[in-house]
């Protein structure tokens, strides 16, 4: 596994190099904290040209140089600002490539967001990455698309188990008392007393709305006010946060209702969408 990074830290003014200098290397025992002795990320090198500081970073498993850019910028932003009177404005990724180790092969081509190219060799993957921003350093976007990358590896690997039925007795059919013994919906559908609306779902036609009206009108009369029950209304529209943090925003946004029912409930048409959700832990516009 090895990760490697060239960035950019964007100042608010020019900077003595040496300064710089001097303070970059006194920064670089930080890039090994929580890491085993040796296996932190380490500076390949760096320059300074009047108000950027360019940083090339590499490591392995332990601290990332998404974390180590970090460090980096917490660390300069206190000590130059200080000394030079200079503030680091932003952190800019000018490259980022991973080699990244599976414990699976994939059995179909991988699409991620934030990625320029996903390249697959054995048990090991390329992961060129792209429009990474210091938010997306800060919220952690490359541990939870690596994350993101196993789990849709793992589902390629996973199948459903067959239904099993075992029958152990069956009863006659008792249905020889009612009018219609068999399926109604063919008959409510033929005298268009409903209408298939999409998977699991059906449009309730006026005459069978009223004749559902006219029985629930008939429970409510003799049944529940003469039982003293009153009528409430429930709220059934459900925020979007919160769909996020049940995980069923990223999970299952192809069986959500939004404003009118989604256009497909494949969930290969929704995959991008969940992707953007569970790597970056937003609501996806």
């Amino acid at each position: 596994m090895k990760f490697v990074m060239s960035a950019k830290l964007l100042l608010s003014g020019k900077v003595d190099e040496k300064a710089v200098e001097d303070a970059i290397e006194d920064a670089k025992p930080l890039l090994s904290k929580g890491a085993p002795e040796g296996k932190g990320a380490v500076i390949d090198s760096y320059s300074v040209k009047d108000d950027e500081i360019t940083i090339e970073l590499s490591s392995g498993r332990y601290v990332r140089p998404h974390d180590a850019i970090m460090r980096i910028n917490k660390y300069l932003s206190g000590r130059l600002g200080k000394e030079q009177k200079v503030g680091i404005r932003s952190i800019e990724i000018d490259n980022y490539e991973i080699w990244y180790e599976l414990s699976q092969t994939p059995i179909e081509d991988i699409t991620l967001p934030f990625t320029e190219k996903i390249e697959i060799t054995g048990n090991e993957a390329h992961i060129i990455l792209k429009d990474l921003d210091q938010q997306a350093l800060e919220d952690k976007y490359v541990d939870r698309l690596l994350k993101r990358l196993d789990e849709k590896i793992s589902q390629q690997h996973t199948h459903g188990k067959k239904e099993y039925v075992d029958t152990i007795k069956r009863s006659d059919t008792r249905l020889g008392k009612y009018k219609i013994t068999d399926d109604p919906t063919p008959e409510l559908v033929k005298n268009n007393w409903v209408q298939h609306a999409g998977v699991g779902v059906w449009t309730v036609l006026p005459q069978y709305a009223a004749l559902m009206r006219a029985i629930e009108e008939l429970v409510l009369d003799t049944v529940a006010k003469p039982l003293g029950f009153d009528e409430v209304f429930l709220p059934r529209i459900v925020n979007l946060d919160i769909q996020r943090k049940k995980g069923q925003l990223g999970g299952i946004p192809n069986e959500i209702w939004w404003v009118c029912p989604p256009k497909s409930r494949d969930p290969k048409e929704w995959e991008e969408y969940s992707d953007y959700v569970k790597i970056t832990g937003k609501n996806a516009p």
